[in-house]
């Protein structure tokens, strides 16, 4: 499924597997070959064969993707994938599938939608099935199934609008009840429209942290609007607002972002000088173009690919490492240094860059390669991970090396939509540009963790995302990385 780029498609493509599998399950059934079905069987069970979870999460998949890009649903019936805004840093465009959904399509996505918690939109998937299945032959009996659905949706839309409000961390409605009763009760006759307030640089609530999210994976600039004029050779956020390489952002947060050329660490940079392109100054967050080549790119993709296993996270509460959730969903292997001569040139080049050791296990990880697929995202978090007071919680190794002072993430692929990584707290969007690679600082001066460097990784609405992440351990860059003189300093380069 990874060389399947659209969302839609995909789907499609687990469906008629399904349908296939069971349509020649029962043609050996009828036919009293059971030789035949029992092998099928046992085929099916000792191969990467397609299940009904696989199905069940593509559903899930696009409904999400549907309500984080507000995918226009006419459009999507007819196979047609509109995002609302350009989704990428390349030019806006909407993708088409070569087929459409039917309406038990859409039944199967409503009820989806309804188990998890988004009401107002398996009411959208309920009410278009409806109208698909009316111009439909033969379509008596799905619509038998959509009624039902859809009266169940209502009520419970409205239970729960009623019961908990329009918004929630596991749950959504419409500010307004379906029924016309509720509708016109004194608690709604009052103005209900919600207005989206931008809450930067503090602590934010779990809802307010995913309406953040979605807002900058839709690509809305969330700071407040000025202009400033940049140079030329800067080319990643700066050449999708296609304004004459005008910046629309506010003098306070980003007067003083640069693009600009660096020589100065090293002589071989006066060859091949580092182009950085300034995100955010708080926290400190920079692009690298051509970090590497894009055949470099390719190798470790290929490097990385026969080691793909599903992504597991840390648990925020219990500390324990080994969990697989919605929060995180992607594959991702790990490469050591020396496994391959690649490894060695491109951790080379992570020194040349951040003036960090990265060599060694005690100063950084092993090279993560992730990929992110149909829907693939990952919530925002931070990537520092010894939060708790209580050392003595984590291992002697973690203890030893120290937490992870800074992130360097190159992007192995370009992605045709969505897929960005955001930052919550500090309003800043990155799309997804192969061979650049992004760096940030973890930790301050003084060892603490920053939390203003929480990030997120966008849907992938269309095509795959690769990245590979190198983290950079604290213990061990005492020398290139010394303690400030204030306990609120932070780095600030390269």
């Amino acid at each position: 499924l990874v060389f399947v780029r659209s969302s839609k498609a995909i789907y499609d493509f687990l469906e008629l597997l399904r349908w296939f599998y069971y349509s020649i399950i029962i043609l050996c059934t009828n036919n009293v070959i059971s030789g035949v079905s029992n092998w099928i069987e046992g085929f099916r069970k000792g191969t990467n064969f397609p299940q009904a979870d696989d199905l069940n999460g593509a559903a899930q998949a696009l409904v999400r993707l549907q309500d984080t890009y507000q995918l226009d649903m006419p459009s999507l019936a007819q196979g047609n994938v509109m995002p609302s805004q350009q989704l990428s840093a390349e030019n806006e465009q909407a993708f088409q599938s070569t087929s459409q959904l039917s309406a038990r399509d859409m039944l199967f996505m409503g009820r989806h939608a309804l188990s998890q918690g988004l009401y107002h939109r398996a009411i959208d998937w309920l009410q278009h099935a409806e109208l698909l299945a009316n111009g439909e032959m033969n379509s008596s009996s799905v619509l038998s199934e959509i009624s039902p659905s859809l009266q169940n949706a209502i009520e419970a839309h409205d239970d729960v609008l009623e019961r908990q409000g329009p918004r929630g961390v596991s749950w959504k409605t419409n500010p307004i009840p379906i029924n016309p009763a509720l509708a016109n009760s004194a608690k709604y006759s009052l103005n209900t429209s919600t207005t989206f307030h931008v809450k930067l640089y503090q602590r934010q609530t779990e809802e307010e942290e995913a309406e953040h999210f979605l807002r900058l994976c839709r690509g809305e600039n969330i700071r407040v609007n000025t202009c400033k004029v940049i140079p030329s050779f800067c080319h990643g956020i700066f050449q999708q607002m296609k304004r004459a390489l005008i910046l629309f952002q506010p003098p306070v947060l980003t007067a003083a972002l640069k693009c600009r050329l660096k020589t100065d660490t090293s002589p071989y940079l006066l060859i091949s000088p580092l182009k950085i392109e300034e995100q955010s100054h708080d926290p400190y967050v920079v692009i690298v173009h051509d970090f590497i080549t894009s055949s470099q790119a390719d190798e470790i993709i290929k490097l990385g690919k026969p080691k793909l296993f599903r992504s597991r996270h840390r648990h925020h509460q219990d500390e324990v490492m080994d969990v697989v959730s919605h929060k995180r969903v992607s594959q991702n292997a790990w490469i050591k240094d020396w496994e391959h001569p690649l490894m060695h040139k491109v951790t080379r080049r992570v020194y040349l860059v951040t003036g960090l050791k990265a060599i060694q296990p005690k100063e950084a990880e092993d090279y993560q390669i992730a990929n992110y697929g149909l829907g693939g995202l990952y919530v925002p978090h931070t990537d520092h991970l010894m939060n708790n007071p209580d050392k003595s919680i984590y291992s002697p190794w973690e203890r030893f090396v120290g937490d992870r002072i800074a992130t360097l993430m190159i992007y192995l692929s370009d992605v045709d939509g969505g897929g960005a990584t955001v930052f919550t707290r500090a309003g800043v969007t990155l799309w997804p540009e192969k061979g650049a690679a992004a760096f940030w600082w973890n930790l301050d001066k003084s060892g603490i963790g920053d939390d203003n460097t929480r990030h997120g990784a966008c849907p992938v609405l269309h095509g795959n995302k690769w990245v590979s992440n190198k983290w950079i351990r604290f213990n061990e860059q005492f020398n290139t990385a010394p303690c400030g003189r204030h306990p609120l300093d932070k780095h600030k380069r390269p």
